[in-house]
């Protein structure tokens, strides 16, 4: 009897040489597995299959018979596959994220280095998938290794679906010590509600089976999460670790049949967790100032509009105080240059205008004098010429001086 699903009925077209066997252009659709062969000679009709007498060979159908149905990776990081199953699979088999299996295109953007399979062990039941750029559900499509597996339409075999998402593990959170713990907006890509965070210490691998943080409310493992896979608390508990960075560790609630247990699995990197002190919380908590009042605004412009001017004018007075302080002390300080310095043409006019004055009074005073004397006495030449001498050396005693 003929095996179901196999081309021509499971007939072969005659060989050529005797050795090469081939059933046409239509593909296999009978189940994986190992089935008889058996030959015909040619020199009989080989027309029933009451003709093919003689055991040839066993021909072995090879297939994935059973795999996860959904599979997901972290985004932006490379993942493993694993729990694939099947007939005849081997470590050179691949395989392949694409939109839709058989399709000739691959999403690009999402896979820009490809999409292709990086590694194949455990005997072809787990693959080694690059990272994806880009948060979305796609198929994982199978290639056998019997084939050429070149390009995306040789993937025709659909294993599951692939999910990317998850928390973006390059932001970092906030708590404080002594005070209970939440966040309020984790970041990231499908997350879900049920999802959970795990606290461990910083430098922890998530994918090594991460041990919680001792000291930490709830035992280190948040409560369900909620609004969309955002919101995570740790309960009324307060925190008491030391302040510092933690790593956390996310269970996805949809990969683990719709909820994720105290257990985890918590394998995909979260972010981390700072923990801030007493006096950073109560910074943090403090009173809102108060809003600003209307026009507070065009007060402070009105004040500010006077300053230069004000600013100006105390530089001004403040220069021409200055200098007439220089210019008084001059005035008082003598200067010993001006009495060696020549007397100009006016001072000399006033000079010599008094030096006449002073003469024509002396000759006044010595001629009244005279008169004085004559009339008392009779005086003499001789006595009038001494009088002259006396006067003129007492004056020009006064003028040295």
């Amino acid at each position: 009897r003929a095996v179901p699903g196999m081309p021509r009925k499971g007939q072969s077209l005659p060989s050529v040489d005797g050795r090469h066997y081939t059933w046409g252009p239509e593909r296999v659709l009978s189940n994986p597995g190992r089935y008889a062969l058996c030959w015909c000679a040619a020199i009989t009709s080989c027309d029933g299959y009451q003709d093919f007498e003689s055991y040839a060979a066993v021909l072995q159908v090879k297939a994935p018979t059973a795999s996860p149905i959904t599979f997901f990776c972290p985004l932006k990081q490379i993942c493993n596959i694993s729990g694939i199953s099947g007939e005849g699979l081997n470590d050179g088999d691949r395989v392949m994220v694409l939109t839709k299996c058989g399709d000739a295109v691959f999403d690009l953007e999402t896979f820009p280095s490809g999409a292709g399979s990086l590694a194949t062990f455990d005997h072809g039941g787990s693959f080694t998938i690059p990272a994806g750029e880009r948060a979305g559900k796609y198929q994982i499509c199978w290639c056998a290794a019997e084939q050429l597996c070149l390009n995306s339409v040789d993937y025709s075999v659909t294993l599951g679906r692939l999910t990317i998402g998850g928390p973006d593990d390059s932001v970092t959170y906030r708590c404080f010590e002594w005070e209970p713990c939440s966040i309020e907006d984790l970041e990231g890509q499908l997350l879900s509600d049920g999802d959970r965070l795990m606290v461990v210490a910083d430098g922890t691998d998530c994918l090594g089976g991460p041990e919680p943080q001792v000291g930490f409310p709830n035992g280190a493992v948040s409560l369900p999460a909620t609004s969309s896979g955002k919101h995570f608390t740790w309960g009324s508990g307060l925190v008491r670790v030391p302040t510092g960075i933690y790593a956390l560790c996310w269970c996805h609630a949809p990969y683990n049949n719709g909820s994720c247990t105290e257990e985890g699995p918590f394998d995909v990197p979260g972010g981390a967790l700072r923990i801030g002190d007493s006096k950073e919380f109560q910074y943090v908590t403090r009173p809102e100032d108060n809003p600003p009042r209307e026009g507070d605004d065009a007060i402070a412009l009105l004040l500010a509009v006077p300053l230069p001017l004000l600013f100006f004018g105390a530089i001004c007075f403040g220069i021409k105080k200055l200098i007439g302080r220089k210019l008084k002390h001059q005035d008082e300080t003598r200067n010993p240059w001006a009495e060696k310095r020549g007397l100009n043409p006016m001072q000399k006019r006033s000079k010599i205008r008094g030096e006449v004055q002073e003469v024509a009074a002396t000759r006044a005073s010595i001629s009244r004098l005279a008169d004085s004397k004559a009339r008392t006495q009779d005086l003499r030449p001789k006595d009038g010429l001494l009088a002259l001498y006396g006067m003129l050396r007492q004056h020009g005693t006064k003028w040295v001086k």
